[in-house]
């Protein structure tokens, strides 16, 4: 098991179970618990109780019959599926969910590899298929991020047929857009702009921040950059104002400043933490910085 898994919860597992990460413990079978045997595990599963999760479900007042297993084994069993049910999502509320939206090689993989530094491997970053799903730390702050790769047919035929399963739940949306491609703009803004819609039909109402992707320094001086950033903020304010729900920011990032893009993760993070005070400290870190290379 991970050392993130506190003691606690790894005490009521098998010592041969092996857990990658928190999120994978609701999926495994009864049978990983100390005090459930395989037989026993097997008639459950019969019954289609088949992973912690769906154990967890059943209401100790009210247990189903299973001559195999005796009542006050399962009704032990409810519970100490329930109290790693709840442990398991305290831990996960810790994890901010970070959603990567763009077109395609709009840059979103690369910002993911700089955060990491993994500088080595962005010449031969290919194209995001469907979505990718990464566990990252920011300076001791957990992050989820899930890099929804950006080709018409994952959008098309895959986020908008299931949306459910990718856009709920987020704490923030980064919606990265390539500055240097001014003519996928049009796209990039009605991308966008499904992608409010899906959330106003679910619900969901994650802070927004747009990435200005590839504003490297030599870009910024030109008048063609100038033009695709201003075109980018007008269209997108445009958008969000048909939304009464949702207000964007704009952020500037480039992979051969490394500091735009950690900076930029810091401005996402302060706006879903409580604890803005060591998002400030990061903030202010960088600042320094930045001012320093000036």
């Amino acid at each position: 098991m991970t050392e993130n898994i506190n003691q606690k919860l790894k005490d009521f597992f098998k010592r041969n179970v092996l857990i990658n990460e928190i999120g994978e413990i609701l999926r495994l079978e009864p049978d990983a618990l100390i005090g459930v045997d395989k037989i026993s595990s097997d008639h459950l599963v019969s019954e289609g109780i088949i992973n912690i999760a769906e154990l967890a479900k059943l209401s100790v007042a009210s247990l189903p019959e299973i001559k195999e297993i005796l009542p006050q084994m399962l009704q032990k069993w409810v519970k100490i599926a329930q109290l790693i049910g709840r442990n398991v999502k305290e831990q996960l509320k810790r994890h901010k969910k970070i959603l990567l939206i763009g077109l395609d090689n709009g840059g979103k993989s690369s910002i993911l590899a700089v955060l990491q530094d993994k500088f080595s491997i962005i010449k031969s970053l290919l194209p995001t298929r469907g979505v990718k799903r990464e566990k990252l730390d920011f300076f001791g702050y957990p992050i989820i991020s899930w890099d929804l790769g950006g080709q018409v047919q994952y959008r098309e035929k895959l986020y908008f047929n299931r949306p459910e399963l990718f856009f709920t739940e987020a704490d923030i949306i980064l919606y990265v857009i390539d500055t240097q491609d001014p003519e996928r703009i049009p796209e990039a803004a009605n991308y966008f702009r499904e992608v409010l819609k899906v959330l106003i039909e679910l619900k969901e109402k994650p802070e927004l921040l747009i990435v200005l992707s590839k504003s490297d320094q030599d870009a910024r001086k030109t008048l063609l950059w100038q033009q695709s950033s201003n075109s980018i903020e007008n269209k997108f304010n445009n958008i969000a104002n048909e939304f009464e729900d949702f207000k964007i920011d704009f952020c500037d990032t480039s992979i051969f400043q490394r500091e735009t893009i950690m900076q930029m993760f810091s401005v996402a993070l302060k706006k879903v933490s409580d604890t803005s005070e060591i998002i400030e400290n990061i903030l202010e870190e960088f600042a320094s910085l930045v001012e320093a290379k000036a």
